[in-house]
């Protein structure tokens, strides 16, 4: 099984880097969820509650579904590694590249992967018919919905086309919905609208990316309550912390977090976007998220080179040859906030080593 490498390492490091690597809200911590930990100390001093019954009662207010059909878990890795073990001895398709820790799950809960690749040339849209083939012979499909590292959202027509298809034919389907929040127009992106018709249809969703909170682990799957059972039997007792709990329940009633990081991010994105398509030698992918990705177009350069100029200048970028179908001429940056993300250009236009200066 081959190893998962993530972004955010900056542990390795003896000096102190701006982070491009990770994907978090450069708004930092809600002040509600501050609040929180400021009040809350008590709350460690007994059991959280097994069933996290305040907690699945507030997710299922936000999305107007019933509790029994959420799980919250260790952040959307542990329901990941959950939802693996749903298929055991079964086939499941994965486009890649993509977020590596569905093969890992899926593999360590005895399952196998049927891998298809998607369009490089078409900015790494699905091979939907591709997809709806192979369908009739594995048991379930997973997508990254926007896709880590790529950044885009599955196209609306594919996605109608696959959710059609896998509960005609009975299959599961999981959309990792972690970076939907960053999406315009989420909601009516995301695949909830079809949770309630699709019994085999699962959404994962994380509080540590939008709200900015890596280090708190917490996530939480939605499906139909036959589903969430099979998943909360396998799961060990008090996964999540009490603060999590109490934080996750405050934060959902924050309209004006979620509000302004909205708005920060539409517009942050276009300027970084437009601005890392100034540097000629560099193709830039269209995103839906709050990182995009890049691929250096000289012979000369790979990204392990890059990599360390961008360190020499304070910066550490995510090298994305890691991920299937990538190869060492890929690299994801983070948004960041605007007088960040124009220092990484000016530091990108150094290591480049562009003779005409754009910035």
């Amino acid at each position: 099984m081959s190893k998962v490498i993530h972004g955010g390492n900056i542990y390795q490091y003896s000096d102190k880097l701006i982070d491009f690597s990770s994907n978090i809200n450069p708004l930092g911590i809600p002040g509600s969820a501050k609040v929180v930990l400021n009040e809350s100390w008590e709350h460690l001093e007994r059991y959280p509650d097994l069933y996290y019954t305040s907690l699945r009662n507030a997710i299922a207010n936000h999305h107007q579904l019933d509790a029994d059909q959420i799980i919250v878990g260790n952040g959307a890795a542990e329901i990941i590694f959950l939802m693996g073990r749903l298929f055991q001895n079964k086939k499941v398709l994965i486009p890649m590249p993509t977020f590596g820790e569905y093969r890992q799950a899926v593999e360590l809960g005895g399952g196998q992967v049927e891998i298809v690749y998607r369009d490089s040339e078409n900015d790494f849209s699905l091979p939907i018919n591709k997809i709806l083939d192979n369908l009739n012979h594995v048991d379930g499909v997973i997508l990254c919905h926007p896709n880590n590292p790529t950044g885009k959202l599955v196209a609306e027509d594919n996605l109608v086309q696959i959710v059609e298809k896998t509960r005609q034919l009975n299959k599961m389907l999981i959309l990792d919905e972690a970076f939907i929040d960053f999406a315009f127009d989420s909601e009516k992106k995301s695949g909830l609208k079809w949770l309630k018709s699709h019994p085999q249809m699962m959404i994962i969703r994380a509080f540590t990316k939008f709200y900015a909170m890596p280090g708190l682990r917490l996530g939480y799957g939605l499906g139909s309550s036959q589903l969430i059972e099979r998943l909360h039997e396998m799961q060990i007792p008090w996964s999540v912390n009490s603060l999590a709990v109490e934080i996750g329940i405050r934060i959902l009633q924050d309209i004006d977090y979620l509000q302004r990081s909205k708005d920060w991010i539409f517009a942050e994105r276009e300027y970084f976007t437009n601005a890392l398509r100034k540097l000629p030698d560099i193709q830039v992918y269209p995103t839906d998220a709050n990182f995009i990705l890049c691929k250096i177009q000289r012979e000369d350069l790979n990204v392990g080179v890059l990599k360390a100029r961008m360190i020499d200048e304070g910066i550490l970028i995510r090298d994305a040859s890691s991920f299937a179908g990538l190869d060492n001429s890929y690299f994801r940056v983070a948004i960041k906030d605007h007088e960040n993300n124009k220092y990484l250009c000016q530091a990108l236009e150094k290591s480049l080593k562009i003779d005409q200066k754009v910035f």
